[in-house]
This record gives structure tokens, sequence and C-alpha cells, in this order.
């Protein structure tokens, strides 16, 4: 079963740095929202896990797609926007190798076969979700807002478990992992950036550091953009308390994101972990080797 991104997503809220060129290091990046705007989003989650052991040697490839709307209602006059987010449609896929099942919260029919049923009422209840929230011209998120009914629509949809995944603390996680704070302060070319995080995984405590680096500018789709890459040095601190113990072996971070400063919007932003942890389970050593992609991607704006 999929979730959302808490579980398979590190949260990385980022500060980019301007390019190499005189002009543009003076120009401090920033988001600019108009009222009455709307900024169309894709969000994936994609999971590829494999499981090791005794007699057990199996990979599970997981994604879970989600078109979603930013609908700007407001503007201040310090360029603080109050956005109403609204889940548009979800998608979701699981594949062992040998089947795939697939399904959209949009389907004609409503699935019977029952590893479908199950995957269609978590997308069902996906595509009703909707929030508001505030965001500066620097990316800091406030004020985030959950209707009561979305909460009760979901717990109606996807049960009790699904609705408590999606409470305040974990939208303002999600919306870390996919969209960037930004330094009010103009920096150029060879500077980097670094902060410290510490958050809940699905492991135990990450904890360390974030860096940035600039790397140009490239087009997309017409515009010149920034490049930014993504470099975290981050641990993973499991809990001593679970039971079998788990063992880190390996951990491996990665990213790359694009802003473009003269429309004043993220383009793109994709972050890639990989993890290898071990455990042993009566008296056998089993393996559990996971990549995490979690992108965010806009498609279009009006």
């Amino acid at each position: 079963m999929m979730v959302p991104s808490r579980f398979v997503a590190l949260a990385v809220t980022t500060t980019l740095f301007a390019s190499g060129s005189a002009l543009h290091a003076q120009m401090p990046l920033k988001y600019q929202f108009k009222k009455g705007e709307t900024l169309k989003y894709v969000m994936l989650v994609a999971q590829k896990g494999t499981t090791k052991g005794k007699d057990v040697d199996v990979t599970v490839i997981q994604n879970q797609t989600i078109d979603l709307s930013w609908h700007v209602q407001s503007v201040d006059d310090k360029g603080t926007a109050k956005i109403r987010m609204k889940f548009d449609r979800a998608k979701l896929s699981v594949s062992n190798g040998k089947q795939t099942y697939e399904t959209a919260s949009d389907a004609k029919e409503e699935p019977t076969e029952p590893p479908v049923k199950a995957m269609f009422q978590i997308a069902k209840a996906l595509a009703t979700f909707e929030a508001t929230f505030a965001m500066s011209p620097q990316g800091d998120i406030k004020d985030i807002s959950i209707p009561a009914s979305v909460i009760k629509e979901i717990k109606s949809i996807a049960g009790d478990k699904a609705a408590d995944d999606w409470t305040e603390e974990n939208l303002k996680t999600t919306l870390r992992d996919n969209t960037l704070a930004l330094s009010p302060k103009p920096v150029g070319k060879g500077m980097s950036w670094k902060r410290d995080v510490q958050m809940k995984s699905l492991y135990g405590l990450i904890s360390g550091e974030l860096e940035y680096a600039w790397d140009g500018r490239v087009e997309r789709d017409g515009a010149k953009v920034d490049m930014f890459f993504v470099k975290p040095k981050l641990k993973i601190e499991t809990d001593p308390k679970a039971k079998p113990p788990v063992t880190i072996k390996m951990y491996e971070t990665e990213g790359q994101a694009l802003f473009d400063n003269g429309a004043g919007r993220l383009v793109e932003m994709t972050i890639t972990q990989r993890i290898e942890a071990q455990a042993e389970v009566d008296g056998m050593t089993a393996s559990d080797r996971r990549e995490l992609t979690n992108s965010f991607k806009l498609v279009g704006a009006k």
C-alpha cells in the first residue's frame, strides 16, 4: 500500500543561488504570485524495494502519481500568497515483476479484484484532498489548514489510518518535500549554502546537513532557468527499541532543482534516496534495499 510522502520521501527545503553573471547575481530569488492564477503540478513518488532472506527474494515497484493545482486566492503587500491546493487526480501502481496492478481515482468503474479495489479506495481518497496555506516570496510555509469535511471524506473512503496520515503536520512535511525555500540574500556562482536538518523516517531519525550549489542556467520550455545540485550529507539513527533491531548498511541521497526566477516559480525538483538495511530474524539475516524518488514538476500555469 502506498502512503503519503512522509513515509517515502526525504523532506527537503532548499535555498537556491543566482546565476554566475554579475547582473543576475544581484537579483535575489523569489516566488512571484498573482491573485487568481493557477499553477498545475505533477507529484510522483516512486519506490523500488528488494527484500532478501533465506527463502525470500522479492522486488516490488510502487508508483504514486498525483495531479494537483495551486489556486492563488490572495497576495498581500509583502508578496505572501494564500494558496488553495487541490489534488485533482491520483494514480497508483504496484508491480512485483510477475503481476502489475494499477488504478486511478477517475476510473470509470470500480475495480472488483481485491488488490486493485483497495488501491482504488486509496486513490479515490487522495483525489478528495485539499488544503490552504500561506507561502512567502522566500517559500516559507505557514497557516496550513485542512477542512474537517476533507478528513471526514477520507475516513469514509479509506478509513481512519489514511486520514491520520494527512494531518496538518504531515502536510507541512509533504509541502517541504516538494517546494523550495529561497534565500532572501542574492548569491552568485561558486557559492554554496548549508542547513542542518532533523526529521523522522521509516527507519529512524534522519539528521545531518543539506548543501546546495548553483550549476548554471539552462533552457526549459523556452525560458532560462537556474539549475542547482542538492547534496545532502545525512545519516539515519535507527530506533534502539525496534524489534528486530535494524542496521543501516548504506544511505545515499542526491537531487536537482530548476527554478524560473523570471516567472517566480519552481519548475522541477527531484530527490533520490538509496537505503540498504539489515535485520536478524530467527537467526537469519534479512536485507531490505530501497530506492526512493520524489519529484515535483510544473506542467501548466494560467
